[in-house]
């Protein structure tokens, strides 16, 4: 009798207390078994490493109740941002094949190891590499662990992360770092000048030229030129007429091109977006999950091909050894054919799927709309119970391409539950 009881009592600790994750998951893992004289790209598609998603904070009720377990995702910073929203937590999992991606994420990580985000703050943006070897020194003193930083990834980090005007698409950033973007209304100040310049040289009879070539085309020189013929002085300083035909009408850059041709697009988004929310940049709450993360070794570099199959069953059989659950799985939009593409994505669910519990939440993401230089986006979840009863004939890009332009800012933000059909 008393054996019985001790058998009933250590089978209900056992559902109680739920099998934990190792402590001694490593920082990266390769499942790249690529042949060293294959001349395969590393990624053939654009990818960031500040997240184009500046409203990424919209998935928070989606993870926010999640069942205890990791945080599986792709790309870079994105991943710190949606894991800092989910409380429960244990892992995340950063998978990606572009080697500056996961360079990002260890640097990154090893950043986030300082307690203050105000210091993490000052570490990305304006810390000196003495600055970073003392924090390195600092961490390593203090949980007797090496710290992988050094001066060329300093650097590295300088010109990838802190260079806004090399950076292929800096407005995240921006945002991030200034808290409004001056550039646009750098561009609408100097335009309205130019266009009062403009307005006094129409009533010359001697001008020929539109306003979109007083704007575009003509140069300063020819400019100047019209200027004394009409015996007329500008407002315009040196360093306005330097940027204005340095970045303001210079077309290739995709923001002037864009304003240029709809100047009331030229906002500044800061003023209007809702940036802040679900980003650990500003909240300290959402900063102290990732810092843990850090510091207890729970953040791992996963370097893998998402198109081989053999490499995602590799993964599920990591995930198995090491006792992984799967909390969120958050896979972008890597079903759409410009990425992983159906099949490949449907190859991941079902490597991962077994790994959750019915509430695990699997999150898609798809671009539906670009104004003002900037790309907005949708989010839509799926419970794991949902996506088990999804029909087999089910393909989620076909999903999302037939719903209507006008629904899309209704649908954003749906989780579908149970046995919904989506």
């Amino acid at each position: 009798m008393v054996n019985r009881i001790a058998l009933i009592v250590t089978v209900f600790l056992f559902y109680l207390c739920p099998v934990q994750a190792r402590d001694d998951i490593p920082a990266f893992v390769s499942f790249q078994q690529l042949d060293p004289e294959s001349t395969k790209p590393a990624a053939t598609f654009n990818f960031f490493l500040i997240s184009s998603e500046m409203q990424i904070g919209k998935i928070k009720h989606f993870v926010e109740e999640t069942p205890v377990g990791a945080y599986v995702t792709v790309g870079a910073e994105r991943g710190f941002r949606g894991a800092s929203m989910a409380p429960n937590t244990t892992n995340l999992f950063l998978m990606d094949i572009v080697p500056d991606i996961h360079r990002f994420n260890r640097i990154n990580t090893e950043l986030l190891k300082t307690p203050s985000r105000e210091y993490y703050r000052h570490l990305r943006w304006e810390a000196s590499y003495d600055e970073w070897a003392a924090h390195k020194q600092k961490v390593e003193k203090e949980f007797s662990k090496p710290v992988k930083l050094d001066r060329d990834d300093f650097q590295w980090w300088v010109k990838r992360v802190r260079d806004l005007e090399s950076m292929q698409y800096p407005l995240p950033e921006i945002l991030n770092r200034k808290g409004h973007w001056p550039y646009p209304i750098k561009f609408s100040k100097i335009r309205a000048k130019l266009l009062q310049i403009y307005t006094a040289l129409e009533k010359s009879p001697d001008i020929k030229f539109t306003q979109k070539e007083f704007l575009t085309v003509l140069s300063r020189e020819e400019i100047q030129a019209a200027l004394q013929q009409a015996n007329i002085s500008t407002s315009l300083s040196e360093k306005e007429w330097d940027w204005w035909y340095s970045f303001g009408r210079n077309e290739s850059m995709v923001c002037s091109k864009l304003w240029l041709k709809h100047p009331e697009q030229a906002i500044d988004l800061g003023a209007v977006l809702d940036y802040k929310s679900g980003n650990y940049l500003f909240d300290d709450k959402l900063y102290q999950r990732l810092h843990n993360l850090a510091v207890n070794n729970r953040i791992t570099i996963i370097e893998i091909d998402l198109t081989d199959s053999k490499q995602i069953l590799q993964v599920a059989d990591f995930f198995k050894l090491n006792k992984i659950k799967i909390g969120v799985l958050d896979l972008n939009n890597l079903e759409f054919t410009g990425y992983l593409g159906e099949k490949n994505y449907q190859n991941i669910l079902k490597a991962l799927l077994s790994f959750g519990e019915k509430d695990s939440v699997l999150i898609t993401m798809e671009n539906y709309k670009d104004y003002a230089c900037a790309q907005f986006q949708i989010y839509i979840g799926f419970t794991f119970e949902n996506v088990r009863n999804w029909d087999p004939r089910f393909k989620l890009q076909t999903f999302i391409e037939k719903i209507p332009d006008e629904i899309y800012p209704v649908i954003d933000g749906k989780l579908y539950v149970g046995q919904e059909k989506p």
